[in-house]
């Protein structure tokens, strides 16, 4: 999974930051009922989420390797 997402913008010139690969893996887990919380259990898959991050963090890049998934 982690290759796909890293290939998302290899054809275009925005290379995303590792922080950003990781909420798009995070993401991608809530979708799929994945996602571990801190006690080590899974959460079941969800059906829209929020990101919230400081102005400049690349929500739009994040968006858009989200939604290519």
């Amino acid at each position: 999974m982690m290759t796909e997402i890293n290939n998302l913008f290899s054809s275009i010139s925005i290379e995303p930051r590792d922080y950003q690969t990781r909420i798009v893996q995070q993401i991608t887990d809530m979708f799929a009922g994945k996602h571990l919380t801190k006690d080590g259990a899974f959460t079941p898959s969800i059906g829209s989420i929020m990101v919230e991050s400081p102005t400049g963090s690349g929500k739009t890049v994040i968006g858009m390797m989200a939604q290519r998934i």
